[in-house]
């Protein structure tokens, strides 16, 4: 999508006053008060373990939002997302989560998913005078009402003899909402930001609420009603004029919550993946629906992929057949994939579905996550699954790389790696678990008191030999790492590469990091794939 164009259909979201408010600072660091706070003044509600993990120091990052095109409707508007990982209230609106979740899904007219519909189906039947309709809460999550819905999950605490205290946990993960977009700070005045941990939970308890109210007091027979998140299938007697009188019926609930509303065409209507369609005899047919948006592309046979990942396009596919087609649409269903699969460079042949084994309990190790090259990494793994460690493949490029990302970045709000230069060609390299910004105050706090103690960078101004400039208004973020020995090992590369005034080495490289770092030194650019074949004839003694 063009930047300009993404940037005025999230500017467009902005504008809904009644759901954002415009903020003049950064609040991150009032809310994390706020929030540590308030998990002591309740830590005798949360388990030991929970309220130590809640309560440790970790670098906390403002919420960001980013918007999910949504391909299949006209002019493709934005999805708004609040991406909460290391948020003030992230990992306490996780724990929250966790305990609201067993709540959710007690209703009759809860969806698990579309084999849950496909079994629900099989039990239906379609009358000559009744009809399929499928009803869609227009924006559910920005317009979940939060007052109402921690009065509602208030009434659920008590019956279910869990402490009120959630209430009130709740009830600030969900108040203090906000987020960052180029640059500026937004609070969320109402509705719930999708993204949160807490959001799923909270929109699913106030629609079981919603539609409790809704199906006791409808004005229209409804012989079915059947929930996935904001998603409705419905059956109901009656015309188009019964079926628009309902439609308002529901809008007048309550004034946050609107629907809107598909009704059945030649006897079909989707719902979820799964394409219902009624028989002359009223019963339920049903296979898989695609939406006219869906290209058929699949990650092709050709890519440089671990062949259980290309495996995995066929055998899901097929499984995915087999649970939402019925034995009339099957047939069709299968020869439709042998197609779809040679178009993207399989031989069409279908496997045999797979079920699932119960399979032996393993060692709980680690897995290593390394990427996939073919030869290599693939017998790796044989050698690590000896002492039951899982290799994870992952793709050595992805198109997300490529690409803007759709966040604000905050590089120095990090931990990393980072590089401060001098005037007399040579620079330190340092890493810090915590924000850059904090550890780069500490060297000019150092230079400051000519303090060589505590820096390095002030040791090495105090050197009478020379005269330096130290470019501390300017450091350079290298690496954003937030794991410990990925970062050493950053940067002790970092050292390798360039000439520097660090006191030591830092982590001890192996001996394999020697030729990719004297090509880089006399080249200027990391290896690729296609030099890597030419690093040998660079470097003067191969090691």
């Amino acid at each position: 999508m063009n930047v300009s164009d993404y940037d005025n259909k999230i500017n467009t979201l902005l504008n809904d006053s009644s759901t954002y408010q415009l903020m003049n600072n950064n609040p991150t660091q009032r809310v994390n008060r706020e929030t540590l706070a308030l998990i002591n003044k309740h830590k005798d509600v949360l388990p030991s373990d929970v309220h130590k993990h809640l309560i440790q120091p970790r670098i906390v990052q403002p919420p960001k939002l980013y918007g999910l095109p949504k391909v299949h409707k006209d002019n493709v508007p934005l999805r708004p997302i609040v991406s909460q990982i290391d948020s003030p209230t992230y990992y306490l609106a996780k724990h929250v989560a966790n305990v609201l979740q067993p709540l959710v899904g007690r209703t009759t007219s809860h969806v698990k998913d579309s084999r849950h519909v496909v079994n629900i189906l099989r039990d239906t039947r379609v009358e000559a005078d009744e009809i399929m309709v499928s009803f869609d809460v227009d924006s559910l999550f920005t317009n979940v009402p939060i007052k109402d819905s921690i009065d509602v999950i208030k009434v659920i605490l008590s019956k279910n003899n869990i402490p009120m205290e959630y209430a009130k946990l709740l009830e600030h993960c969900l108040v203090t909402s906000y987020f960052l977009y180029n640059g500026q700070y937004y609070k969320q005045i109402d509705g719930v930001a999708m993204g949160s941990p807490v959001a799923p939970v909270v929109a699913n308890i106030w629609m079981e609420h919603f539609e409790n109210i809704a199906i006791t007091a409808t004005p229209s027979p409804v012989k079915l009603w059947k929930r996935y998140v904001d998603d409705v299938f419905c059956i109901m007697r009656g015309n188009q004029a019964d079926i628009e009188c309902y439609l308002s019926y529901l809008n007048s609930i309550h004034d946050k919550i609107k629907f809107t509303c598909e009704v059945e065409k030649e006897r079909k209507l989707p719902f979820l993946d799964v394409l219902v369609k009624v028989r002359p005899d009223g019963s339920l047919g049903h296979s898989v629906y695609r939406k006219p948006t869906h290209t058929d592309r699949y990650l092709h046979a050709s890519s440089h992929h671990h062949p259980l990942h290309l495996n995995a396009v066929v055998t899901s596919l097929v499984n995915r057949a087999h649970d939402l087609c019925d034995k009339d649409h099957l047939p069709g269903e299968l020869e439709h994939l042998s197609n779809v699969l040679r178009r993207n460079g399989y031989d069409g042949k279908l496997k045999a579905r797979r079920h699932k084994r119960n399979r032996p309990m393993e060692v709980a190790r680690q897995p290593a996550f390394l990427p996939y090259v073919r030869g290599v990494t693939d017998k790796l793994s044989k050698i690590l699954s000896k002492y039951a460690i899982k290799t994870i493949f992952t793709p050595d490029s992805k198109i997300a790389q490529k690409l803007r990302s759709p966040k604000d970045r905050i590089p120095f709000e990090t931990p990393g790696v980072y590089k401060i230069n001098c005037s007399c060609g040579s620079s330190y390299i340092g890493q810090t678990k915590r924000t850059i910004t904090s550890r780069i105050k500490e060297h000019i706090r150092a230079v400051k008191n000519n303090d060589p103690q505590k820096s390095a960078i002030a040791e090495h101004l105090l050197d009478p030999s020379t005269n330096h400039w130290i470019e501390l208004h300017s450091p350079q973020v290298l690496s954003t790492e937030r794991h410990y020995i990925p970062r050493l090992v950053r940067e002790a590369i970092e050292i390798a590469k360039c000439k520097n005034f660090n006191r030591e080495d830092g982590f001890k490289l192996s001996s394999a990091w020697n030729p990719v770092i004297q090509y880089y030194n006399k080249t200027g650019q990391q290896p690729t794939s296609s030099t890597r074949t030419n690093v040998d004839t660079i470097i003067e003694e191969p090691t």
